[in-house]
């Protein structure tokens, strides 16, 4: 009885290892995504920045020539 509580035991130790490391891998790939995801984010906020500064100019440099006609 003793042994087959021990095996036991030991089957569901090694079941949840597996499950664990299951849950490892599955954790790893949301970092990496969240970290793609992060790094879109930070370039695509640096595009609309760029583009705003240029908007900005543009129509600066509208207001100006708009004035002087």
């Amino acid at each position: 009885m003793a042994t087959e509580l021990l095996q036991a035991i030991k089957d569901s130790r090694v079941a949840l290892e597996a499950q664990i490391g299951g849950v490892q891998t599955e954790v790893l790939l949301i970092r990496q995504d969240l970290r793609n995801t992060v790094d879109i984010v930070t370039e695509t906020e640096g595009r609309i920045s760029a583009l705003e500064d240029t908007i900005k100019d543009l129509s600066k440099n509208v207001r100006q020539l708009t004035a002087s006609t």
